[in-house]
């Protein structure tokens, strides 16, 4: 009779034994599974925490300090400018999801009469304009001092088109749709008094009211028409570089890039500091994870309890086994005492063992693997958190692309067949070792 023939008939005659060890091996399987199933749905929901969080990183303009003869301190934004190609290179770093900066200008309207300020005249009356790529990406609408009332965001690609607040709407009778002529301006004191230094021709452009917002910024006593806060004027690139008040590809001033990850922002500052079209003399970064690191810690601690507790299950499952295995083998000692005492080497007498269980525990495995197959869907739900309203979520972008699937990967499918099996083993020739090391007579007399 060959082994895997002994093999095959102990199994259809130890009914109860392989009944119990397929028990055993289904449990430890499904366990592991599910573990794994836990551990993948708790990383999934971390990072989803993460990308709702969001994070950003600003390239600002570095100051200097001045000292004048009467020994006053003052400071002063060094005049620096970042180029388009150089954006690029930015963006081109993958974790880099947004990049927004403003450029600022003035403007003048024969449709618009903005609301008066100090010493407001026909020659002073002009708004402040902020051009940008994102208007959602604004610090004021995200820290929620502009609501957006009527009407869409600027997001990259408009053009011509404006933001204007409830107020200058409501003076001036418009709404969104309605089409204005801007005209450039330059705002400048003198001696406490404000004017427009701008002379000669000046450069029009004709744009859309895209939206309409509110504002809760504080209106400041003693402010010139142009520095009201209802009189910001929020504007795509195109619109002062065809007011002639910046130069298209050209950026001055705070650059602002959000992260879709947190956590990765050390990463990539690292590379942009490499990047030889910044002159670092005259910017610094400085990043804000959105409180991101005040949690970063109960996160990493939750990934890492989950890695253990699969550590856990394994083993004691291992452990379980090798006890049952223990007692089994031991049973068996006159029938390992039969085998020898024929003719049948030690060797073979444990590849039969193995033989036994590997039989027993990969229709085990199938069965834990759709078992637990159908419960990973509700592992998922019940673990893959509601995220609160995620702080940054551009019109016609995606932010948050992490999806709980559910189901369990073929590679951790692969890697629990090897660890069982191996751990299986083990087990079985360190169950079978105190009984090979005896001799057939003295098996057989133990047993009389």
């Amino acid at each position: 009779m060959t082994t895997i023939q002994r093999g095959s008939l102990y199994i259809r005659r130890s009914k109860k034994k392989t009944v119990l060890m397929f028990g055993i091996f289904l449990l430890i399987s499904v366990l592991c599974f599910l573990c794994t199933v836990i551990a993948k749905e708790a990383n999934l929901s971390v990072e989803k925490i993460r990308e709702s969080i969001g994070g950003e990183f600003y390239i600002r303009p570095t100051q200097k300090s001045m000292v004048d003869e009467g020994g006053n301190i003052s400071t002063e934004t060094v005049d620096a400018t970042i180029s388009k190609e150089t954006i690029k290179e930015i963006l081109d770093e993958s974790k880099v999801r947004y990049w927004n900066t403003v450029n600022y200008g003035y403007a003048k309207s024969e449709q618009l009469r903005f609301v008066p300020g100090q010493d407001d005249n026909e020659g002073n009356n002009m708004g402040r304009i902020r051009s940008m790529n994102y208007s959602e990406l604004d610090e004021n609408f995200l820290d929620g001092t502009y609501v957006m009332l009527d009407g869409k965001h600027i997001v990259a690609g408009d053009s011509r088109k404006v933001l204007i607040t409830d107020q200058l709407a409501e003076t001036n009778g418009l709404k969104v749709g309605d089409r204005i002529w801007l005209k450039s301006s330059k705002l400048q004191e003198k001696d406490g008094s404000y004017y427009d230094g701008l002379t000669g021709n000046r450069a029009s452009v004709e744009v859309e009211v895209k939206g309409i917002y509110s504002t809760t910024e504080e209106n400041i006593m003693n402010l010139p028409t142009a520095a009201m806060p209802e009189n910001s004027v929020i504007a795509t690139f195109d619109i002062l570089d065809e007011l002639g008040q910046s130069e298209p590809g050209i950026y001055k001033g705070e650059q602002r890039f959000f992260v879709k990850d947190p956590k990765e922002i050390p990463a990539i500052e690292k590379k942009i500091r490499a990047i030889p079209g910044i002159d670092w003399e005259k910017y610094f970064i400085y990043s804000n994870d959105y409180k991101y690191s005040k949690v970063s810690e109960g996160m990493e601690e939750m990934e890492t309890l989950m890695e253990l507790l699969r550590i856990i299950v394994y083993c004691v499952g291992i452990i379980i086994l090798f006890l049952v295995l223990i007692v089994n083998i031991r049973n068996r000692k006159k029938e390992a005492g039969i085998y020898l005492s024929i003719g049948i080497s030690k060797r073979m007498i444990v590849v039969q063992y193995l033989l036994e269980v590997t039989l027993t525990f990969l229709a085990a495995f199938v069965i834990a693997i759709i078992v637990i197959q159908g419960m990973s869907g509700v592992v998922a739900d019940r673990l893959f958190v509601e995220v609160p309203e995620k702080l940054i979520s551009v019109e016609n972008l995606n932010v948050n692309g992490v999806d709980g699937t559910g189901g369990l990967p073929a590679v951790d499918i692969v890697m629990w067949l090897g660890l069982e099996i191996a751990g299986l083993y083990s087990a079985v020739i360190l169950a079978a070792i105190p009984i090979l090391k005896l001799q057939p007579k003295t098996i057989l007399s133990q047993m009389e």
